[in-house]
């Protein structure tokens, strides 16, 4: 496994040689399932998107890495939005086998996720996300994905988000604040701007 904590730009000679990773055509993806889903500007940031790229099909023990991005906030004058997803972690798999691991997962807040739920989205393909900073055994820092994924393949996303409610006041409160900004993103702009009083 190789951790780059403050991720490496798809410009960088390390990510330029992933050329089986289709690094360019997928972080273009995960910025447009974002779009897509409404998922506003302002709860963009942190969120993380990984996919599997097959070294051998299964016939031959199905060896793959598993590329793992993160979108870091855009630079000041940046013309394009989005142009700063990163790689932050590659990870070798041994004898996987996943008929869908060349689709980009996206991972985002259950926050997000529940107010896309609530805002009639199918969240297939989006997986939760909570960022913990551990350290190796180098002491170098790494991101850590701090929800338990198995229940996702035990229940589905949409049967999790349907069941899930926030625990506490600062739980709710996150709910509530990804629930406003969705809204507002959504219904932006809420009226007609006049030119002339």
């Amino acid at each position: 496994m190789t951790h780059y904590f403050n991720g490496i730009d798809r410009n960088n000679p390390e990510a330029v040689k992933m050329t089986a990773a289709n690094l360019n055509g997928n972080l273009d993806t995960a910025e447009l399932r974002l779009i897509g889903c409404f998922v506003p500007p302002s709860r963009r940031n942190g969120a993380i998107a990984f996919w599997t790229v097959p070294v051998l099909d299964e016939a031959n023990q199905g060896h793959a890495v598993v590329v793992t991005a993160r979108r870091f906030p855009d630079a000041s004058g940046s013309i394009i939005a989005g142009e700063n997803w990163k790689v932050i972690e590659t990870m070798a798999k041994i004898g996987f086998f996943d008929p869908d691991g060349h689709r980009v997962v996206i991972g985002l807040p259950m926050a997000d996720l529940k107010a896309m739920r609530q805002g009639g989205f199918d969240c297939q393909g989006f997986v939760p996300y909570k960022e913990i900073i551990r350290y190796d055994s180098q002491n170098q820092q790494y991101r850590f994905n701090g929800c338990e994924l198995n229940i996702v393949d035990l229940v589905g996303i949409n049967e999790l988000l349907d069941a899930w409610e926030p625990d506490g006041a600062e739980e709710i409160e996150e709910v509530l604040e990804a629930q406003r900004a969705r809204d507002e993103w959504v219904n932006w702009p809420a009226a007609p701007t006049l030119a002339y009083g």
